[in-house]
């Protein structure tokens, strides 16, 4: 799935939450229930990705939980920020199961 859906979701997630851990774990997990969903990957991706992101941050400045939406974010992204450089740069299994992963 696309990292601004990853990430739009960890944000809400997290600031929606009744506690910092609670929203970390959540926004975590929630990364591996989206890689679930059926996706189709066009040219545009990097594109959409970009412009998700850039619009997600002017409307988290929007508010005084910017960086707690953020945290959200990365949390979400966690997954792949492990994952994806141990496939592309040295070429090993993915430790996650929604990256075809054990």
């Amino acid at each position: 799935m696309r990292s601004a859906t990853h990430g739009a979701v960890g944000g809400m997630i997290m600031l929606s939450s009744p506690n910092i851990v609670v929203g970390a774990v959540g926004a975590f997990l929630s990364h591996f229930l989206i890689d679930y969903l059926e996706e189709t990957v066009d040219d545009g991706y990097a594109a959409v990705d970009f412009s998700l992101f850039g619009l997600f941050l002017v409307c988290a400045a929007q508010t005084n939980v910017l960086m707690l939406s953020m945290l959200g974010w990365v949390f979400a992204l966690l997954p792949d920020i492990i994952d994806k450089p141990r496939m592309w740069l040295l070429g090993k299994d993915s430790w996650f199961s929604c990256h075809g992963g054990d």
